[in-house]
């Protein structure tokens, strides 16, 4: 691996954790969900004590960076 894949690793680990923390917007406690990534802009918020209990989330793109575009109830 040379130092471009690692500086890639890095930032997609940080757009994940943004990702995750603004998880808390939409009153959801980060620490309980785990982001899948199912495609490019598409993905499932499942709640780590709950397996059925998910959410699917749709991105946006936002001068460079990812946010959510809406996130909606999938599973109970």
């Amino acid at each position: 691996m040379n130092i471009l894949h690692f500086l890639k690793l890095g930032k997609k680990k940080q757009e994940l954790a943004s990702l995750s923390k603004s998880l808390s917007e939409y009153g959801l406690s980060p620490a309980e969900w785990e982001l899948i990534k199912e495609d490019r802009v598409n993905y499932k918020i499942a709640n780590k004590y709950e397996p059925k209990f998910f959410f699917r989330g749709r991105i946006q793109f936002r001068r460079g960076r990812k946010i959510w575009g809406s996130i909606q109830l999938a599973g109970i």
